[in-house]
């Protein structure tokens, strides 16, 4: 009977031994994904972070079968966030065909690009919807560990490269502009994790310990990135959040008031959106970032150069999804950019995507995440998942108007990951602890 006895633990251990190892080597791959070239962990390409998601999806994929007993049940709230997320990028694909049939993009293979980017989405989708089939809401801490990793390697990098002499020139010298310390994914995911974990000591019984460590973290990987957008966007994003707690009522009955602060807000999002745009298509925005001196690190210059492949007018229809990149390839070498040597993207998600879906088309989509997912998800899971979505999803908007995040297959899959997390989100933990004036 021992005997048996000790067998049973020892394969137990053994299982146990198995799991750790499969999820170490999870953080290793998340890891590689994300790092950059300036690391020299690895020869990193453009695709190596699309190929190390794949192998990720297949290798949680086969685990979870596994874990079922070869099978896969399919979990409708799941799904259904994964139809909320992909179905816009369908719908800005098919509406693209249409524009192309009426107006013919005048570029070959764009009609491959188009498509691309749709399938980029989906894979992102993919990668967070296995990730979250197999560990669940503990896929963010191994996540988190290995955006950290990542980061702290950075760091190692740099002080090898020059000591802390150089360490502190690339944080101040704006000739280190680019450093090994400027992860343009990392920062941006960084400050995704920096509102989860927020979120998590503000609203969720959470241990305080431990949260307020990983938000430290999170700050320092932060600052040390040096991105400007990251930190406005953080500011503004913190504020939105503590304005719909403390504005959006303190009883169960007040609970709606969330989401119509919420609504207002995103109306009043889209149109100082929309306000933007108009300022870059009139000149406006260039005349008040020369009165303030501010660098845009040739963001203008691209701006400015597409500036007659679109009108701002209610009538402009789009140029379809994923003209924006096949224009910058064919053209940015007329741009007369200093130390431009290849193809870039606009950096400025927001007038892209107004180029490509038009001025009707722009509304309508961003409406859609803004507003129609965040009280679908308040109604599905509850007002507090639908909290965390709005503060992740206008983040990530603030961030479009001078970057590329977009574009960023790590930062979507990790941003539809924390979404997937929202099924598991405590939504009367909100209202208790504001009913208690928390």
């Amino acid at each position: 009977m021992y005997c048996i006895t000790e067998r049973l633990e020892s394969k137990k251990g053994m299982r146990a031994k198995k799991i750790d190892v499969m999820k170490i080597l999870y953080v290793l791959l998340v890891y590689l994904e994300v790092a950059t070239a300036r690391q020299k962990i690895y020869p990193v390409s453009y695709f190596s972070k699309y190929y190390i998601g794949i192998l990720i999806c297949i290798i949680t994929f086969f685990l979870y079968a596994k874990k079922n007993r070869n099978k896969i049940p399919l979990k409708e709230k799941q799904l259904h966030i994964a139809m909320y997320l992909f179905w816009p990028m369908v719908a800005a694909f098919i509406y693209s065909m249409v524009l192309n049939l009426i107006n013919p993009v005048p570029y070959s293979g764009y009609l491959s690009r188009s498509f691309g980017l749709v399938m980029y989405c989906l894979l992102a989708i993919i990668q967070a919807y296995c990730v979250y089939s197999l560990y669940g809401k503990k896929a963010i801490d191994y996540t988190f560990v290995a955006i950290a990793c990542s980061y702290f390697t950075s760091i190692i990098v740099a002080f090898s490269e020059g000591g802390l002499t150089q360490f502190i020139k690339m944080l101040t010298d704006t000739s280190f502009n680019g450093s090994v310390l400027e992860m343009h994914e990392v920062a941006p995911i960084a400050a995704m994790f920096l509102f989860y974990f927020w979120y998590d000591f503000r609203i969720q019984n959470r241990p305080k310990n431990i949260t307020i460590r990983r938000i430290l973290i999170c700050c320092i990987i932060i600052l040390l990135s040096m991105k400007r957008i990251v930190f406005v966007s953080c500011f503004f994003t913190i504020i939105l959040f503590e304005i719909i707690l403390i504005f959006g009522g303190k009883k169960n009955k007040e609970s709606k008031k969330h989401t119509k602060l919420m609504k207002f807000a995103s109306i009043v999002f889209i149109f100082v959106m929309l306000l933007f745009v108009y300022m870059i298509r009139s000149g406006l925005l260039f005349a008040a970032l020369s009165i303030f001196n501010i660098d845009t690190m040739a963001r203008t210059d691209l701006w400015i150069g597409i500036k007659n492949q679109y009108t701002f007018s209610f009538f402009f229809l789009g140029r379809g999804l994923g003209f924006v990149s096949k224009w910058l390839d064919n053209n940015w070498m007329n741009l007369g950019i200093i130390g431009l040597v290849e193809s870039t993207g606009l950096h400025s998600d927001i007038l892209k995507y107004y180029i490509e879906l038009g001025f009707v088309g722009f509304i309508a989509f961003f409406y859609y995440y803004l507003v129609v997912v965040t009280k679908k998800i308040s109604r599905e899971i509850g007002v507090s998942a639908s909290i965390l979505y709005y503060l992740l999803i206008v983040f990530q908007f603030l961030i479009w108007f001078t970057d590329n995040v977009s574009l960023y297959h790590n930062y979507q899959w990790i941003m539809y990951l924390m979404f997937f997390t929202l099924l598991q989100k405590d939504n009367s933990v909100l209202l208790n602890e504001l009913d208690r004036g928390e």
